[in-house]
């Protein structure tokens, strides 16, 4: 009898344990993808469950966003192009599968240069908004000078002779007044980034360098939770190797440099790391951790 019991325990143990895995690695699907405009221009994902994590950034110097939703499915969505196309473009989704975790990863392209935020439903966790924030757009062509003009005295022409720039002005008339179009100035990239400072703010850390951030990537890591941002090309002034953090459910952050490039690290400390929004300022990156409201506010 005792053995019996002792049988059916272990059965009973080994479903409870499939079942907890399988929920452990369950995923939801995406369902919809609704876009809105005005003055905080959005983007809401509508999933079927909450995304066990949420993590974005732009580029700038192709004028997109990318979002990841973890363990959600992309399902069938087509690409959504807004009626209103002033400023969000056009947003397509793809499944993608990142150190065995599956995610849904949205990609949507802009008009204009913008900051991100990720501000969950406040009742509705399956339901996520992307909320821009429109830069101001630099100017399209470099300032003209005004012209110099200096007044020459030209020596005196001989008897019956014309003066050499009347003569000119005879054969090119009006060549003088023509005014060369002006030409479009295409952006280019400063000197590389070098990070120069750690700042820990009541809801974010922001990575500080001597000029402004334009060139990175980054990724997230699980067993434990980690956060990688590189920043290519990229120097480093810090003569510290680490930071402790101990807020937002981070322990610390690495920095490490290597030829052309930074790489920053924000270690967590549980198995997935916290959910978060990485967004440009001025010379730098900040890393605002959730929950979220529009303009980096809770």
């Amino acid at each position: 009898m005792g053995h019996v019991r002792t049988i059916g325990f272990s059965i009973l143990l080994s479903l409870f344990i499939i079942t907890a895995a399988h929920a452990a690695t369950a995923v939801g699907t995406l369902k919809e993808i609704k876009t809105g405009g005005g003055a905080a221009p959005r983007v809401e994902f509508i999933a079927d469950r909450q995304p066990g994590e949420v993590s974005c950034y732009t580029m700038p110097q192709l004028l997109r966003a990318t979002v990841d939703l973890y363990g959600i499915e992309p399902g069938h969505l087509a690409p959504v192009v807004p009626a209103d196309t002033s400023f969000i473009k056009r947003v397509t989704v793809e499944r993608k599968v990142i150190n065995d975790r599956v995610l849904t990863r949205a990609t949507i392209d802009l008009t204009r240069d913008a900051e991100i935020s990720i501000v969950p439903h406040p009742v509705d966790k399956a339901r996520v908004f992307a909320i821009f924030k429109p830069l101001k757009a630099a100017s399209a062509a470099a300032p003209v000078k005004k012209e110099s003009r200096k007044t020459v005295t030209p020596l005196s022409p001989a008897p019956g002779k014309a003066p050499a720039a009347k003569a000119l002005e005879a054969k090119t008339p009006g060549k003088s007044t023509v005014k060369a179009p002006l030409q479009p100035v295409v952006s280019s990239f400063g000197p590389p980034p070098v990070v120069s400072d750690i700042r820990i703010g009541k809801e974010s850390v922001e990575i500080v360098a001597q000029t402004a951030i334009e060139r990175f990537t980054t990724f997230t890591m699980t067993n434990p939770g980690r956060l990688v941002i590189d920043i290519a090309p990229g120097g480093n002034s810090l003569s510290v190797r680490g930071v402790a953090i101990n807020r937002f459910g981070v322990s610390k952050l690495r920095i490490g440099t290597y030829p052309g490039k930074v790489r920053l690290v924000l270690d967590a400390d549980r198995a997935t790391f916290p959910v978060h929004a990485l967004q440009r300022v001025g010379s730098g990156l900040k890393i605002v951790f959730g929950p979220f409201a529009p303009g980096g506010r809770k």
